[in-house]
């Protein structure tokens, strides 16, 4: 083999392994998929799923109970985590709704109250397929939720942003599966001249 050719092998491995380390990293080291039945919307960005298989469940849960020993701050596993119904709380990932039901009533926003109500009536009910990769800093897991009844091109917070009722957070990171529908409902939502 020529030097060329065994310099290109190397550097294709190199880039091969960097891109590798780097989805790791952008997914919180896990990735978890499964369904459920959303049961309860808290607001625009935050609700329960329901109903979920055992094995992903528990998967879910152990990742939660690792997060809390590793940040050793008590992440409240047990009210995000219901092991009769199997169900969890979850925040949608790489998306910020304007507040509706914080603790400090002078955040929340009419455009918040709007956000979560239209959530309430468009998820609560329905099954749905979700995608989680890390545990955020409250113990929520950090999912996306997409398919299920409304859809294999539904994905909830490509939806909420391209109808103005969140904003895509990148701040972290792109959107570890779908960054490129994230970035054109951005470019929708101010096409339309709709924001949260």
């Amino acid at each position: 083999m020529s030097h060329y050719l065994i310099a290109s092998l190397i550097l294709v491995a190199l880039v091969a392994v960097v891109w590798l380390a780097q989805k790791a990293g952008a997914h919180g080291g896990f990735h978890e998929t499964g369904t459920g039945l959303v049961t309860w919307v808290a607001d625009g960005d935050t609700l329960i799923v329901s109903g979920i298989e055992p094995r992903v469940y528990r998967a879910l849960r152990d990742q939660a109970v690792a997060a809390q020993r590793h940040t050793e701050r008590d992440l409240r596993v047990e009210s995000r985590f219901r092991d009769r119904e199997r169900s969890m709380l979850v925040r949608i990932g790489n998306i910020d709704a304007p507040e509706s039901v914080h603790p400090d009533p002078d955040r929340n926003t009419a455009e918040g109250r709007a956000a979560s109500k239209y959530v309430r009536e468009l998820m609560t009910g329905r099954q749905v397929d979700f995608t989680c990769w890390d545990i955020g800093h409250f113990g929520r897991p950090i999912c996306s939720l997409h398919g299920g009844d409304l859809g294999p091109d539904f994905e909830l917070g490509v939806h909420l942003v391209r109808a103005g009722h969140a904003f895509y957070v990148d701040r972290f990171g792109p959107h570890p599966y779908w960054p490129e529908r994230y970035l054109e409902a951005v470019r929708h939502a101010a096409e339309q001249g709709v924001r949260p």
